[in-house]
């Protein structure tokens, strides 16, 4: 299916309409939401919940979570294996509105090169710009207080300490055959996505006519815009 909005209409707010009409339309009673944290806001969130849906969505990761630094404090010095999950329950208060959730964090060596790399490269320049030898550009590692600069070398700290980790949160109570929900389930299920973007992915050149971007509902005349692919 296919859904069309105005352009100046957030995606964050067209999510849960174009789901129902999915539902509707196949008389699906459920499905599970697979979604990247930059689609899904914390009201978006809140309302698949009330809705009754299910989700696995990647998540933002604001500190270094429980269950890493614990890890952490008993493997002293010790190296994460690549591809290890740290699983963390999130039970549902008495006055929540929501189902038990669970987070798993996945650790991969090869994440974790790149992001310290670039993590490198970025303190580096901010080490520049604090020295007065290169102009203060766009670095979440300086720090601006007054007419003072700085590195922020807490979070420097904290961003090296979860460099090659991952988070996934779910509330799926079981998997579709019944089984329990597994972190190897969810992590694959998301990792699906790809997949759906992949068959999404055109490039301009694919086209015989210029996608038609309109702002306000009254400007979308459907019936006069057509973009075919140069196949068909």
């Amino acid at each position: 299916m296919v859904s069309a909005f105005e352009g100046n209409k957030a995606e964050t707010k067209t999510m849960l309409p174009v789901i129902e009409a999915f539902m509707a339309a196949h008389d699906l009673p459920d499905v599970t939401v697979v979604a990247d944290a930059g689609m899904i806001s914390e009201a978006n969130q809140k309302a698949i919940e009330a809705a009754g849906l299910s989700f696995i969505l990647g998540m933002k990761i604001p500190r270094v979570p429980y269950a890493l630094a614990q890890w952490r404090r008993e493997h002293p010095g010790e190296d994460i294996p690549d591809g290890h999950v740290f699983t963390q329950p999130w039970p549902a208060g008495p006055n929540a509105k929501r189902r038990d959730q669970v987070i798993y964090y996945q650790y991969r060596a090869d994440r974790a090169r790149r992001t310290l790399r670039g993590i490198g490269e970025q303190v580096a320049k901010a080490e520049q710009a604090v020295a007065g030898k290169a102009p203060v550009k766009r670095n979440r590692f300086i720090r601006l207080s007054g007419g003072t600069r700085s590195v922020n070398r807490d979070l420097e700290a904290k961003a090296r300490a979860l460099a090659g980790i991952k988070g996934y949160v779910t509330n799926l109570q079981a998997c579709p055959d019944g089984t329990p929900v597994t972190p190897e389930f969810v992590i694959g299920a998301y990792h699906r996505l790809f997949q759906i973007e992949k068959s999404f992915r055109m490039s301009k050149s694919d086209l015989q006519a210029r996608p038609v971007s309109c702002r306000r509902r009254h400007e979308m005349g459907y019936a006069d815009v057509r973009v075919m692919p140069t196949s068909q």
